[in-house]
C-alpha cells in the first residue's frame, strides 16, 4: 500500500532551508579547507599516504570542518523535525479522510433503511422525508467521526412525547382534546428534524400520525443503540 505524502507550504519552507544549510556548510568548508591549503602551503608537499603525512594535513585543516559538523547537526536537527511533521500531517489528513468516509458509510446506510422502511407504511410519502435533515439532526458531530445524539435531539423528541402525552391526558380525562393544536404543534415539531407531517381532516391525520411515530421508534431502534428508552415514542390514545 503505497502512503503519499503531501507537504503544506511550511513544511515545504522548512525543507528548503534545510537544503540551503546543507549547501553552504559545504561551499564554506569547501572554501576554508582551499584557503587553508593555499595560505599553508600544503599543495607543495609531496603526495603522501602515510600516517604521519595524514595526520599533519588532518591537524592543519581540522578547523575548516567545524562548518559541515555544525551545519550536520542543525540540517539533523531539521530533518528529525520534517520527518515528524510530514508523519503528524500524514496521519491528521488520513484521519480526516477516514471521519469523512465514515460519515458517509453511515449516512448511506441510514438513508438506505429508511427508504426501504417506508414501503412498509402507506400514509407517508417518501418525500416527506428528508433524510439528510434527519440524519444530521440526530448525531451532534457525525462529520468529525462521531456518532453520538445529539442534546437538541433529545430534546426535540421530548418535545414530540409532551404533545402526545398532554393530547392522551386531554383524552383519558375529558374525552376530548385539540385537535387543530395538537397536529400543529406535531407537524411543526417534526418539520425540526426533516419529517413532514401534513394537516388534514382528524381520521387521516391520526393514522398517518401513528405510521409516522411507528415509522421513527423503528428507526431509533436501528441507529440509537444507546438511550433508546429516552427517543421511544409514546403511543397515541387518543382518536
Amino acid at each position: 500500500m503505497s502512503v503519499n505524502f503531501r507537504l503544506s507550504k511550511s513544511v515545504k519552507y522548512i525543507v528548503c532551508v534545510y537544503m540551503l544549510i546543507v549547501l553552504v556548510s559545504l561551499f564554506l568548508t569547501v572554501y576554508s579547507l582551499w584557503l587553508t591549503v593555499v595560505s599553508q602551503e600544503l599543495v607543495e608537499l609531496p603526495f603522501c599516504l602515510e600516517s604521519h603525512c595524514v595526520k599533519y594535513f588532518l591537524d592543519m585543516t581540522s578547523s575548516s570542518f567545524v562548518f559541515i559538523y555544525r551545519g550536520g547537526l542543525l540540517a539533523t536537527g531539521i530533518f528529525t523535525f520534517i520527518s515528524v511533521a510530514l508523519l503528524m500531517e500524514n496521519y491528521i489528513s488520513n484521519l480526516g479522510s477516514q471521519r469523512i468516509s465514515n460519515n458517509v458509510s453511515q449516512y448511506n446506510h441510514f438513508s438506505t433503511y429508511i427508504h426501504l422502511l417506508l414501503e412498509r407504511y402507506d400514509r407517508i410519502p417518501v418525500k416527506s422525508i428528508s433524510s439528510l435533515r434527519w440524519y444530521q439532526s440526530i448525531y451532534a458531530s457525525p462529520t468529525q467521526g462521531k456518532f453520538e445524539i445529539s442534546d437538541q435531539y433529545y430534546k426535540t423528541i421530548a418535545e414530540i412525547n409532551n404533545i402526545i402525552l398532554s393530547s392522551n391526558l386531554n383524552y383519558v380525562e375529558g374525552g376530548s382534546y385539540r385537535f387543530r393544536e395538537h397536529q400543529n404543534l406535531l407537524s411543526n415539531t417534526l418539520f425540526e428534524i426533516g419529517i413532514t407531517l401534513h394537516t388534514g381532516p382528524r381520521t387521516s391525520f391520526h393514522e398517518a400520525e401513528r405510521q409516522v411515530i411507528d415509522f421513527i421508534n423503528e428507526t431509533h431502534s436501528m441507529f440509537i443503540s444507546e438511550g433508546m428508552d429516552i427517543v421511544k415514542l409514546e403511543i397515541p390514545k387518543y382518536k
